[in-house]
């Protein structure tokens, strides 16, 4: 994650804001697992909007990982 926006750049693809990469590499940090998403799609959202949920773990999840 420290390097992620200098590597996104470099494939040509478009990074994320920079407190996404931060909030991200948090999480892992603190070892937090989860989604954001709630097992859906959704157009429109922002990655702002995003950042401010807090992430949780969906049933599938549990299953795979955590059992």
């Amino acid at each position: 994650m420290k390097h992620a926006e200098t590597l996104v750049r470099e494939v040509k693809y478009v990074p994320l804001p920079k407190a996404a990469y931060e909030g991200n590499l948090k999480h892992v940090k603190d070892n937090k697992i989860g989604t954001v998403f709630g097992g859906k799609n959704e157009i429109g959202i922002t990655v702002e909007d995003l950042m401010k949920r807090e992430a949780k773990m969906l049933n599938f999840a549990r299953a795979v990982c955590c059992p």
